[in-house]
């Protein structure tokens, strides 16, 4: 039996920095985004061999959603409150979130076949400064970028 591979019915909760649950995405671009990650370094020494070396990763993942929805408005407030300002200064711990990504499974049901995403130690790393618009005239969608510390 084929699994049910649709991203219909998604969610994306954001916990401690920000407070935000996101269930309508953006049709305009890619609605949730987690792009490779590089697991190890790889080259050759003098002799020919292959050596490896790893180091700590960040896990980037972006969101796209729709302007002017309440999810865009919290996104942008918390990537406003990450960006360092003139005199502005504001303690490192609020800047950081928890972010949980859902995928139904089971024919867009929320069942026990869900797979579930957790990002921990998230930062803004990118985000919309101001409005958009579409050479057909409407408002762009708007797509935030997240860095996190590790994920599983």
């Amino acid at each position: 039996m084929a699994k049910d591979i649709s991203t219909v019915g998604a969610r994306v909760v954001f916990h401690g920095g920000l407070e935000c649950t996101i269930t309508e995405f953006s049709d305009e671009g890619t609605p949730f985004d987690a792009p490779d990650v590089d697991a190890s370094t790889n080259a050759k020494n003098l002799n020919g061999e292959m050596i490896s070396s790893r180091t700590p990763s960040v896990y980037p993942f972006s969101i796209t959603v729709i302007p002017g929805t309440m999810a865009d408005a919290k996104l942008t407030a918390f990537f406003k409150k990450s960006l360092l300002q003139p005199g502005g200064i504001e303690a490192i711990g609020n800047l950081y979130c928890t972010c949980v990504v859902t995928f139904p499974e089971v024919y867009g049901s929320d069942a026990a076949g869900s797979r579930s995403y957790t990002y921990t130690n998230c930062r803004a790393k990118s985000g919309p400064t101001g409005p958009s618009s579409s050479a057909e005239g409407r408002q762009s969608a708007r797509t935030f970028t997240f860095e996190a510390e590790g994920v599983s």
